[in-house]
């Protein structure tokens, strides 16, 4: 399994429900509004591709692998996320 955070336009919250839940089937955790945090046995492009394909268009997606003991730093966050962060990151 790897870790990964998935950013996204914010107009795919609205216009692309697929999007939420998807990310909601990989149990992924929202840091930010459309700034979210997963464990998944694939690949960035993978991922990828299944959030495009459920956007239908509708702005730009990234998808970062991080790992253990990788340094963040966050602010008004959500409380989930950084548990998440705590937990997978950096305990």
């Amino acid at each position: 399994m790897a870790y990964f955070v998935i950013g996204y336009d914010q107009q795919a919250d609205k216009n692309s429900p697929e999007v939420l839940e998807a990310l909601k089937e990989w149990r992924a955790v929202r840091l930010l509004d459309v700034l979210w945090l997963v464990e998944h046995d694939t690949s960035p492009a993978d991922l990828r591709d299944v959030l495009e394909r459920a956007m239908k268009g509708e702005g730009g997606i990234a998808v970062i692998e991080l790992k253990a003991g990788s340094e963040w730093a966050a602010f008004r966050a959500k409380p989930s996320g950084v548990a998440w962060l705590r937990n997978h990151i950096l305990p």
